[in-house]
C-alpha cells in the first residue's frame, strides 16, 4: 500500500474501501440467499425423498420424510430470523456510514 500524502489520496482510499465493502456485503447477501434456498423445506424434502426413495423401506422412508419436514420448517424459521437480523444490522451500518459521510461533507462545505 502506498503512503497517503494528500487529502485527495485519503479520500480516494476511503472510496476504494467503500466500494470493497459494498462488494463484500453483496457477496454476503448472495451467499445468504443461497443458504436460505438450500434450507428451504421444499428443496430439503425433495432432496431427502430422492435420497431415500430407493434405499430404505417405506416405514423408514416415511419417518425420514416426516423428520425432514420438521427439520425443514425449523430451519426456515431460523433462517428467517437470522436473515432479518443480518439485514437490519447491514442497514444500520450503511445508515451510520452515510451519516458520517454526510456530516463529513457538510463540514467541508
Amino acid at each position: 500500500m502506498k503512503k497517503i500524502k494528500h487529502i485527495k489520496d485519503l479520500q480516494l482510499r476511503k472510496m476504494e474501501l467503500r466500494v470493497k465493502q459494498l462488494e463484500q456485503e453483496k457477496k454476503i447477501l448472495n451467499n445468504w440467499n443461497e443458504l436460505k434456498e438450500d434450507l428451504n423445506p421444499r428443496s430439503f424434502i425433495k432432496d431427502k425423498l430422492a435420497e431415500n426413495s430407493f434405499t430404505k423401506s417405506s416405514k423408514e422412508s416415511l419417518f425420514s420424510t416426516a423428520l425432514g419436514v420438521g427439520a425443514g420448517l425449523l430451519s426456515k424459521k431460523v433462517t428467517e430470523i437470522a436473515g432479518q437480523k443480518i439485514e437490519s444490522t447491514l442497514q444500520w451500518g450503511v445508515e451510520k456510514l452515510l451519516g458520517k459521510l454526510k456530516s463529513g461533507s457538510s463540514k467541508k462545505g
